[in-house]
């Protein structure tokens, strides 16, 4: 079997049978990749309707797996050793992607005998959005690097459902998902990265990432979501240095690597910091977390600004957000205009 497609679910009723479909409506054999549904314990009717369309869908090449709610990471590392497919595929279940572009990623894979392929996402509110431009992209010249190359030249994408991996990599790796960590693919694809010695960009988009979920984790503002999505970065952080510190100042590549590392844990604490003016999180409890963050070299912010993120706007708000002596008045005036308490 070539492929095993490992969709975690926890209360996506709305949502998961769009998802299933489209993983069904591909260019390749059901005999040669499988779909597990990694149901984490849902309490909505997200099981029920995954049995039912399982049921009345012939020849499925789909199969369930129960088990106790762990969370996202638990779910992705739970299913990973059932899967039986040469390569593996994370796929969140209210997502989709395009039609007919498994054969074409496939195809890459093999002839270029990789181990981990990238490709391109598109963010939308479209549930229709089924043809991928750029699907006969498949004999255009191909560039293999290894990982600290990928991570230097390109401004790569954190999210796991960007990226179809070898297996025996991942066995030889031993990499794992970190339970109850916030945003843990920011964590998990830069030690991937690390590890490979053949990856390779396609430039053909095959990820639709649905805008409109409103129960999503990034949009929950409560004190304790807070306190833990701190926590959460500060191990990305330290997860990064550890490889940052293992490359070499002075070699170019590497060298390059770092400052995009670095970068892409500075947007990821601009973010963050954004999130925590806008709510009532504790002044005291925030000056506590940008000491823990300058002890990880993360701030102030002086490495933000990016060939994604720039501009006026970032420019000022990096400068507001990346220095002490301007970011706790600001927040303190922001609170007291928007009526923040």
């Amino acid at each position: 079997m070539k492929l095993s497609i490992i969709v975690p679910m926890y209360n996506e009723e709305k949502y998961i049978i769009h998802c299933l479909k489209s993983l069904l409506d591909q260019n390749i054999s059901k005999d040669e990749y499988e779909i597990l549904v990694i149901d984490d314990g849902s309490t909505d009717k997200s099981l029920e309707i995954v049995k039912e369309f399982h049921k009345n869908t012939p020849n499925s090449n789909i199969s369930i797996h129960t088990k106790k709610n762990g969370g996202l990471s638990d779910a992705r590392n739970f299913g990973y050793p059932l899967a039986k497919g040469k390569y593996i595929y994370f796929v969140d279940s209210d997502d989709y992607i395009a039609s007919n572009v498994l054969n074409q990623l496939l195809t890459c894979l093999e002839k270029n005998k990789l181990e981990i392929l990238s490709f391109d996402c598109i963010n939308t509110t479209d549930l229709n959005l089924k043809e991928s431009k750029n699907k006969n992209l498949v004999n255009s010249n191909i560039v293999v690097s290894n990982g600290i190359e990928y991570m230097a030249n390109n401004h790569f994408h954190h999210a796991v459902w960007s990226y179809i991996v070898s297996k025996e990599f991942l066995e030889k790796t031993k990499i794992t998902f970190v339970k109850d960590l916030l945003l843990e693919d920011c964590a998990y694809t830069p030690n991937l990265f690390f590890k490979t010695n053949r990856i390779a960009h396609l430039n053909i988009d095959v990820y639709r990432y649905l805008q409109i979920k409103p129960n999503s984790i990034m949009r929950k503002l409560d004190a304790a979501h807070l306190d833990r999505m701190i926590e959460s970065h500060n191990y990305i952080f330290e997860e990064i240095n550890s490889i940052i510190n293992q490359l070499d100042t002075n070699e170019l590549t590497q060298k390059k690597c770092r400052k995009r590392l670095n970068n892409r844990q500075q947007t990821l604490l601009f973010f963050l910091l954004s999130k925590l003016v806008k709510t009532n999180y504790p002044l005291e409890d925030l000056k506590n977390a940008i000491h823990e963050f300058e002890q990880l070299n993360v701030y102030p912010l002086n490495n933000f600004i990016s060939e994604k993120y720039n501009g006026i706007k970032y420019e000022i708000l990096s400068r507001v957000f990346g220095y002490k002596n301007l970011l706790f008045p600001f927040t303190k005036i922001y609170r007291k205009i928007n009526g923040v308490s």
